[in-house]
């Protein structure tokens, strides 16, 4: 359904200044003993007020957000969940934190107030080169089951030019109201309006109040809790939110809005786009000799990802110094980004759009949505879902997508968020508007090779080597890529640990974190005791060692959300275990093939080698063939019979009985 692009005043209604006191509690608030939305609810939020606004300073503009909240414990474990509480921010946004304050209202109505040094920062979490956060943290005092507890806290974003404005109209409890007040940016310098769009919800319509300045208010009432499901879609695809955002063109007619956007995009992506001799020389170089069109392309993408310094990376090892002295322009054009191999992430995806028209190709920049954001809305006449900077080109009569933004993603794929989505191809004719395909599950594979040994009081351990390919590859090398190799260690294993249970790690090698062509690959030596179990003369355990301990994939029988599997994937496991002397196998009989509903497939072979000292193990695991990784929630039920099939097979028992 098309939203409304302006907010319009309907009447006004006084109203105290937000977040000047508390509001006074009510002896019903008091006196409830059980959740008025969801009955197992531990804790329930009476209501989450929010006022935004912002100041035009000198030559920027200021962006406040003032937060008030109330919430009702019913439990021990509300207590637990509710009474610490993190307020993220982020330092490289200059965002501070303050006017905090809080207290805790007893049944009794006494109140106990949070005090000051009870606040605390936790220490900077670093999120890639260019954002550093913060947590504001503070525990309520004197929470128990039937108190009421609330806080309020002002959130102030310095020298940020805020267009966009995301209303969460959820949290991690049910809320009786959630309620914004927003103050709409009007300036002579800033000609544009305020405009809005609902997503997964259908809140109050918006109306003028005085605080005592005139805002507009909406709200939205009685919303649930969502579940901590896995493999749901991204939150803003199924939790209620609301986007307030600034426009000056026209949104009578959506195919009319995206024609022209698409238009104005391609104008000014054209104009940064320059054909230098130096552009044209080194693209006559690069494919040289390369008869295939598709490798003529991966060779341009390849040095793109490898002999430009992205300076959003740490890849090609760029320092920080490097880093700081780079002095990059607002449109870099680009032929300079090819002289000084270096760039922001646009300026490498506009020098490779560039290189690939030089080699012949019809080629364009690309914007495209993101599944970490929210799938596309035609009737939402504005670009801001449209986040992803792509490229794409005609090669052998169809469209090809390419990320060289990211110097991990291998050539010829896009980052997982994007494969699916809808995307907007730059070419400056008719819109152009196609899904991005998803990548076969071989391109991100998996690859665990275990040479183990069996002892006879159950104790197993030896060497384990596992190469991770495509979006597996990347996520564990944008983890690591600014850690020293003392804390890549630390991380790997922590996350062998998580994956194995009690378990003694030695001997981490790490290989090609920072490498932009090469596959992520590491290996250990492993130690697990009690991993077989014994029984008289019998010893009882799991060959599909990579799966030791893993729980179901879906264990709960209903589901609220769909599922979406973030990429197509390939497991290929092998695992020699060498037998105690004199013990041999019992029973030989394994799982065997599996076809999983045309999705994909599942075998587990098992092997005993000629001389009869070790038993081998391939396991091989195949999913979202076709493109298929997104499902509604009605395949639930299927999905999750396959999945429990899978863990029942993968968790297949031998024996070894003593001779």
């Amino acid at each position: 359904m098309r939203q409304k692009c302006a907010l319009i005043a309907f009447i006004f209604i006084p109203l105290a200044a937000l977040g000047a006191d508390w509001k006074p509690i009510l002896a019903e608030e008091l006196a409830l003993k059980t959740p008025k939305i969801d009955p197992n609810a531990d804790a329930e939020a009476i209501f989450w007020d929010v006022k935004i606004y912002d100041i035009i300073r000198s030559d920027y503009v200021e962006h406040h957000q003032e937060n008030y909240v109330r919430i009702k414990i019913f439990n021990d474990r509300g207590v637990k969940s509710q009474s610490t509480v993190d307020i993220p921010y982020s330092t490289t946004l200059k965002t501070t934190i303050g006017q905090l304050s809080g207290r805790t209202i007893k049944a009794d109505g006494s109140i106990v107030n949070l005090k000051n040094d009870a606040i605390f920062d936790k220490t900077n979490v670093k999120v890639g080169n260019r954002l550093s956060l913060k947590t504001r943290s503070f525990t309520l005092p004197a929470v128990e089951p039937g108190v009421i507890i609330e806080y309020q806290w002002k959130e102030v974003y310095s020298e940020t030019y805020f267009r966009y404005v995301e209303l969460k109209m959820y949290r991690d409890v049910p809320i009786w109201k959630a309620t914004y007040y927003v103050r709409p940016l009007v300036s002579d310098r800033f000609p544009f309006k305020m405009g809005y769009y609902n997503f997964n919800c259908k809140p109050s319509k918006w109306e003028l109040v005085k605080l005592p300045d005139p805002f507009s208010m909406i709200y939205l009432e009685n919303i649930p809790a969502w579940p901590d499901e896995p493999d749901s879609p991204p939150d803003r695809e199924v939790k209620p939110w609301v986007l307030i955002y600034y426009s000056d063109k026209e949104q009578s007619n959506a195919k009319k809005f995206w024609t022209k956007e698409s238009n104005d995009l391609s104008e000014a992506f054209k104009k940064e786009v320059k054909l230098t001799s130096d552009i044209k020389k080194t693209a006559t170089e690069l494919v040289s000799g390369i008869k295939s069109k598709e490798e003529q392309m991966l060779k341009i993408a390849d040095f793109c990802r490898t002999k430009i310094k992205n300076i959003a990376f740490d890849v090609n090892g760029m320092t920080a110094e490097e880093r700081s002295k780079f002095k990059g322009k607002e449109f870099t054009p680009t032929g300079d980004t090819l002289k000084s191999k270096i760039g922001y992430p646009s300026d490498i995806n506009k020098l490779f759009v560039a290189l690939a028209q030089a080699a012949g190709f019809d080629a364009y920049g690309v914007r495209a949505t993101s599944a970490d954001r929210a799938y596309f809305r035609n009737d939402l006449m504005d670009s801001y879902l449209m986040n992803s900077v792509l490229a794409a080109a005609k090669v052998d009569g169809k469209w090809c997508f390419y990320d060289v933004t990211n110097p991990y993603i291998p050539s010829g794929m896009v980052d997982w968020d994007q494969e699916g989505m809808a995307a907007v191809i730059l070419q400056g004719k008719e819109l152009a508007l196609i899904p991005i395909p998803v990548s076969k599950p071989e391109q991100t594979k998996m690859t665990r090779l275990a040479k183990l040994v069996l002892s006879e009081d159950g104790t197993l351990e030896g060497s384990v080597d596992i190469t991770m390919s495509g979006h597996r590859g990347v996520a564990v090398k944008r983890a690591l890529e600014s850690h020293s190799d003392a804390k890549r260690q630390e991380d790997m294993k922590k996350r062998i640990e998580a994956e194995h249970g009690e378990v003694e790690v030695s001997n981490i090698k790490i290989e090609n974190v920072n490498d932009p062509l090469l596959p992520f690959h590491y290996t250990y030596q492993v130690k697990i005791m009690n991993y077989a179990q014994r029984t008289g003369k019998r010893l009882f355990f799991q060959p599909a060692f990579f799966e030791h301990g893993h729980r179901a994939r879906f264990e709960n029988a209903e589901r609220k959300t769909g599922i979406v599997f973030q990429y197509a994937f390939s497991e290929i496991d092998q695992v020699r275990i060498e037998m105690p002397e004199g013990y041999e196998l019992e029973s030989p009989e394994a799982p065997g093939s599996a076809k999983l509903a045309n999705v994909g497939d599942h075998s587990i072979e098992i092997s005993v080698e000629k001389l009869g000292k070790a038993i081998v193990t391939n396991r091989n695991f195949v999913w979202g063939k076709e493109g298929q990784t997104v499902f509604n929630r009605e395949a639930y039920t299927q999905l999750k019979a396959i999945f429990d099939e899978i863990h029942k097979r993968d968790e297949h028992l031998l024996t070894l009985r003593q001779q």
